[in-house]
């Protein structure tokens, strides 16, 4: 089997977002905050924007705040 990186996980994020699956996408969140794999901008931008479809408007909130501490830059895709 292949190891799971950075691109699969932001794959599979984006699959699930296009698809409105704001709950997969922040499972899958939550398992790569858990393996060794750290999010990254693509990562947070992906699952804010699943949360905003959602209309989880608290969750997006929480995710830029998380992406500001983790001290990646949010910039107009992440908010957008």
């Amino acid at each position: 089997s292949v190891p799971a990186d950075a691109i699969t996980y932001n794959t599979l994020l984006s699959a699930c977002a296009s698809s409105e699956q704001w709950q997969w996408t922040l499972s899958l969140l939550e398992n790569m905050r858990w393996s060794v794999i750290e999010p990254d901008a693509v990562t947070y931008s992906t699952a804010i924007a699943a949360a905003s479809r959602g209309e989880q408007w608290h969750l997006a909130a929480n995710l830029l705040l998380d992406m500001q501490a983790e001290g990646l830059g949010i910039n107009l895709i992440s908010c957008n």
